[in-house]
C-alpha cells in the first residue's frame, strides 16, 4: 500500500501543518493590542458627557442649571465610594420602559362564567366511578391490606359502570361537530 506514511514509515514532525511558535503568537498579540490603542483613551470624556447629560435631563435632580464648571464637588477632592451614599445614574438617557401605563381603559368588561353545576349529574357520577375505582383499588392495596374481596369486585364494577356510562353519552355522529367555534 502506498500513501503518504507509506514511505518511510511513521509521518516526520515537519510533513505536516505546524503550530506557531511562542514568539510568532507574542508578535500577534502585540500586533493586536497596538492596533487597539491605549487602555481609557476617550473614555473619560464620553463618561463626563453621559453624566452631564443625565443631570440636565432630571429635573427632579434640582441641579439642571448647572454648567459644565459647576459641577457641585470640585475636582481635586476625593470620591465618596461608600456604597450606602453613592447614587445610582444611569450612563444614558431614558429607556423603552421608563414610561407609565395608563389604566384607565374601561372598554373591555369580560363576561360572566357558567356555574359549574350546570353539568349533567349522570356524567359527574360517571367520571367519579371511572376515576375514583382505580384509585380506590390503589389506595386499599396501599393502605388496607386485608381489604375483602367484594370491595375490590365493586371498585372494579364501579369503574367499569363509569367508562361505560361515557362511552354511551359520546356523540355518535362527529359531522355534527362544527370544530372550533370563536
Amino acid at each position: 500500500m502506498n500513501g503518504p506514511t507509506s514511505g518511510g514509515g511513521e509521518q516526520r514532525p515537519g510533513d505536516g501543518p505546524s503550530e506557531p511558535s511562542d514568539a510568532d503568537v507574542e508578535a500577534s498579540w502585540a500586533e493586536i493590542t497596538a492596533r487597539l490603542g491605549p487602555l481609557g483613551e476617550g473614555v473619560t470624556a464620553e463618561a463626563d458627557e453621559f453624566e452631564r447629560l443625565n443631570r440636565s435631563a432630571d429635573p427632579a435632580d434640582g441641579r439642571d442649571d448647572l454648567d459644565d464648571g459647576d459641577r457641585g464637588d470640585p475636582p481635586g477632592e476625593p470620591v465618596d465610594n461608600d456604597p450606602d451614599t453613592i447614587e445610582a445614574t444611569s450612563a444614558v438617557g431614558p429607556g423603552p420602559r421608563d414610561y407609565d401605563v395608563d389604566d384607565s381603559d374601561d372598554g373591555f368588561v369580560p363576561p360572566e362564567p357558567e356555574p359549574l353545576d350546570g353539568s349533567d349529574p349522570l356524567v359527574t357520577m360517571a367520571w367519579i366511578g371511572a376515576i375514583g375505582g382505580p384509585v380506590a383499588t390503589v389506595l386499599a392495596l396501599i393502605l388496607w391490606a386485608g381489604a375483602p374481596q367484594l370491595f375490590y369486585v365493586g371498585a372494579l364494577v364501579c369503574s367499569l359502570l363509569g367508562w361505560g356510562i361515557l362511552l354511551w353519552r359520546m356523540p355518535k355522529d362527529p359531522s355534527d361537530d362544527d370544530g372550533a367555534v370563536v
